[in-house]
């Protein structure tokens, strides 16, 4: 695989991450649990394609790795968040804060991660 078509598959992953929170906050509790899994699922091939990138030269690697956290984390905060009781009790800012982050995280290291082309 090309560097750039590497670079156009952890940017399409990061998008599916990111397109996974507004999804997860509007479903029912019922079908949450698919969807977390699935964004922990797209998060890991995500973090696994920036290793290729970073491996073949495509990516920087203090980008990919914050970009790998950002998307572990949107997705470990979406899991924690889910398995909080429906009781209307109060939500823990810790995990929303981890959840803000991650996707901060995820934005600016998929914006960053690809390696400047030397002319």
């Amino acid at each position: 695989m090309t560097p750039q078509r590497l670079i156009v598959l952890v940017r399409v992953l990061a998008v599916l991450v990111l397109a996974s929170f507004p999804v997860v906050v509007a479903l029912p509790r019922s079908g949450d649990r698919v969807t977390v899994a699935a964004t922990a699922v797209v998060a890991m091939l995500l973090a696994g394609s920036l290793g290729l990138a970073v491996r073949g030269g495509a990516a920087r690697v203090p980008a990919a790795v914050v970009t790998a956290a950002g998307g572990l984390a949107v997705a470990g905060a979406e899991a924690y968040l889910l398995n909080l009781p429906s009781d209307g009790a109060d939500i823990p800012l810790a995990g929303v804060g981890i959840l803000f982050l991650g996707l901060l995280a995820l934005l600016v290291g998929v914006l960053t991660v690809a390696r400047p082309r030397v002319r």
